[in-house]
């Protein structure tokens, strides 16, 4: 008795079953793609058949191992698998974004896509075509020929008609590539990954032959060049003014970065600098906050403020191409020039979403508008032949890559991106090869440790140790409690200092970026928002409880700090980079009792308050950051007492001093300025930690006898290649 499996009959009516550009012959066994045959082996040819037998409804394991399996044959869990896969690679299929075969786990499997069947018939011409025939040999030649014109004029409609639809469908079928494996292409685990919050992105660019990213050493930022020959990076040599140096792109030949400063300033000037370093000069007059090579190398492309601008590689002849609601990074062309893509940060609640603008810059619009809400994706590239747009999106927690077809998804019908990777790092900044066949990410993870420095052991020593990374980290003024931002989540929690009493105090979505404790330790303000909207200061029971909005109004606050008899609550707006543009920037004084909002006094320009001690004097920094004053209300003036760049002032317990980080400079050293006679002194800085995996570090606080508390960052991230299988 034969007991080899058949191919089994669809419906009873052998013939061609057709699906998308593909048709399966089910009489001859062949598989062909546009009408070119495609190798598949009997066997998996037989699963198919019987997948598109069942086309829309559940397969299951049973009735394939049934139908298509020799008794012989025992190891089915291992052949159908394999089986499988081979049909997926024939029809260009992917088990985690499929779009003919579904994977029903410990079911089986389920043909997905539409299904045309015909049936196989040897028609020959009979009377009735022999008597049309006889009766058009009858008609006038004229009428003969007018009909024959007719004829070839609808075919040639039919064909120009059905060469459309084929491009049309080719559109909506688009099929993202398939991720295969990632290697580590750099060990140093210093390659910054950028502070999307203080509009810092991280980028990597390629020349063909090597590859440009930012790394970190003793907590400066600086641009460097790696090949794969080479086990260290490079330092690229920039002119002496760029100094925080932030890479933009690279021109098509290779030949010419694009570097801007990562500095508080809203705008900067625009550099070019040889890939290798050792020279550069400036954009002509150019100020902006990021730019990009046009595709024929001879312009650059640039935004300020809410405005892109055209202009020749020397900055002369700038024109305007259009404007948008917000501030554009990361700007790249599609290859064939036509289109501009770009990131835009939301001017109030600071969400980013991906853009496109025309080249003419006549239409400006959302890539995928409603696809996340809030948006959070960010920094995209096009595949050198435009097929393939990548970029990074953030979902539940997570920063993968994802891809999307090239073509503007306005004209496609599945135009939602799909995922390439899936952890365990967040991936960053993707950037296609020359050559199209990987992509250079960075890959980064979060790794932090809290650290107090033992004054008189000079050393420094764990502090806090199992509540993980933190974003902020605050004492109450008895020193007894800590509260503290937990970086996973950018949820608010307390404890005791030594770990006990524990108690989360919001819950997502809310997010919070900073607080302080009430004089008496009750409450506790806070700095937070809700993803989409702006920042909001609210009040929290440290027992626990509701959080309570302060005040109505649709304006981001920032800052806030309670003045010593609990009274008042100071607070100010955030720069530019981080809220509403082109707005009033003052600082502001809460009344707790009557709730009414007063300004402070000549404070037009001030940010991020610190109420002393003695309740006489705020400390405040301009919004540039580079200077210290205080204000006291006695005078009502404001004294300039340092001048450098001052990250998070914080006053001594005595009021005699103030500490910051001064992140501009090198090292980061952190410094105190006597208030009364603007005497400053370096207090600690990079060199002091002694550990080679430290690569940054911020000012978190001062404890008992004015201790400084650190937030040390550890090694990070690193470039990766990953591989990629394209349709």
């Amino acid at each position: 008795m034969d007991r080899s499996p058949r191919i089994p009959e669809i419906s009873g009516r052998p013939g061609l079953v057709r699906f998308g550009i593909f048709e399966a012959d089910l009489s001859s066994g062949e598989l062909r793609k546009a009408g070119i045959r495609i190798k598949l082996q009997d066997q998996p040819f037989r699963i198919l058949a019987l997948l598109l037998e069942n086309a829309g409804q559940v397969t299951t394991r049973e009735e394939i191992q049934k139908r298509i399996w020799a008794e012989a044959e025992v190891d089915f869990e291992h052949g159908l698998g394999r089986a499988i896969n081979k049909i997926r690679d024939a029809l260009g299929d992917s088990a985690d974004n499929p779009r003919f075969i579904e994977t029903l786990t410990r079911r089986g499997y389920r043909f997905i896509a539409p299904v045309m069947r015909d049936s196989i018939a040897a028609n020959d011409p009979g009377e009735g075509t022999l008597a049309a025939n006889a009766s058009l040999q009858t008609q006038p030649a004229a009428s003969v020929l007018r009909r024959r014109s007719i004829g070839l004029a609808l075919l040639v409609a039919g064909v120009i008609l059905a060469a459309a639809l084929y491009l049309l469908w080719q559109q909506a079928q688009y099929r993202p590539p398939r991720l295969l494996q990632a290697t580590q292409m750099t060990e140093s685990g210093r390659v910054y990954p950028g502070e999307l919050v203080f509009e810092s992105f991280p980028t990597v660019l390629t020349d063909g032959n090597r590859l440009y990213f930012l790394d970190m050493r003793e907590g400066q930022v600086r641009p460097v060049s790696f090949s794969v020959a080479e086990s260290n990076p490079h330092a690229i040599v920039v002119p002496a003014e760029v100094r925080a140096p932030s890479l933009a792109d690279i021109s098509p030949s290779g030949s010419q970065l694009l570097i801007r400063n990562r500095a508080p300033e809203i705008e900067q000037p625009i550099w070019v600098v040889p890939p290798l370093g050792g020279g550069g000069r400036r954009v002509g007059n150019i100020m902006a906050h990021d730019a990009t090579w046009a595709p024929d190398g001879r312009s650059i492309v640039y935004a300020t403020a809410g405005d892109i601008f055209i202009a020749d590689a020397d900055g002369s002849s700038p024109k305007k191409l259009g404007s948008v609601p917000g501030r554009a990074f990361w700007l790249r062309w599609s290859p064939d020039g036509k289109r501009l893509r770009f990131t835009l940060i939301d001017p109030r609640s600071h969400s980013m979403k991906l853009w496109e603008m025309s080249a003419d810059g006549r239409s400006a619009n959302p890539l995928f508008p409603s696809w996340s809400d809030p948006p959070a994706e960010c920094c995209g590239n096009w595949t050198p032949d435009g097929r393939h747009y990548v970029f990074q999106a953030t979902r539940d927690g997570m920063t993968d890559i994802w891809v999307a077809a090239g073509a503007s998804p306005r004209f496609a019908a599945n135009p939602s991106p799909s995922r390439l990777t899936s952890g365990p790092l967040s991936y960053l900044a993707p950037v296609p090869s020359r050559d199209g066949r990987r992509l250079y990410v960075v890959g980064a993870q979060l790794r932090s440790e809290i650290l107090a420095l033992d004054s008189r052991r000079r050393e420094f020593t764990p502090y806090l140790s199992d509540v993980g990374a933190v974003s902020s980290l605050e004492l109450s003024k008895d020193k007894e409690w800590a509260a503290w931002v937990s970086s996973s989540g950018l949820t608010l929690w307390r404890s005791r200092i030594d770990g006990s009493q524990r108690l989360q105090l919001t819950s997502p979505p809310m997010q919070v970026y900073m607080m302080r404790w009430s004089p008496d330790g009750r409450q506790i303000v806070f700095m937070g928002r809700v993803p989409g909207k702006v920042w909001k200061l609210y009040t929290v029971p440290a027992q626990g409880g509701t959080a309570k909005e302060l005040m109505s109004e649709d304006r981001n606050e920032a800052d806030p700090t309670w003045s010593p008899d609990g009274q008042s609550i100071a607070f100010g707006r955030l720069p530019e980079y981080m809220a509403e543009p082109a707005s009033p920037k003052a600082i502001y004084i809460f009344d707790v009792r009557s709730g009414t909002v007063s300004a402070l006094p000549n404070s037009e320009g001030y940010f991020s308050p610190r109420w002393s001690p003695d309740g006489g004097r705020i400390a405040a920094m301009p919004l540039s950051q580079d200077s210290l004053a205080i204000y006291s209300f006695t005078t009502q003036h404001w004294t300039s007492i340092a001048h450098c760049s001052v990250d998070n002032p914080v006053w001594s317990a005595d009021g005699s001093h103030v500490y910051f980080r001064s992140f501009m400079e090198d090292g980061h050293p952190t410094r105190r300025v006597q208030v009364s006679n603007s005497s400053m002194e370096s207090v600690l800085a990079l060199p002091n930690f002694r550990r080679a995996d430290i690569i940054d570090y911020s000012l978190l606080g001062l404890g008992r006898n004015d201790t400084p508390i650190v937030q040390v960052r550890l090694s990070t991230a690193d470039v990766y290649s990953l591989e990629w299988q394209l349709p």
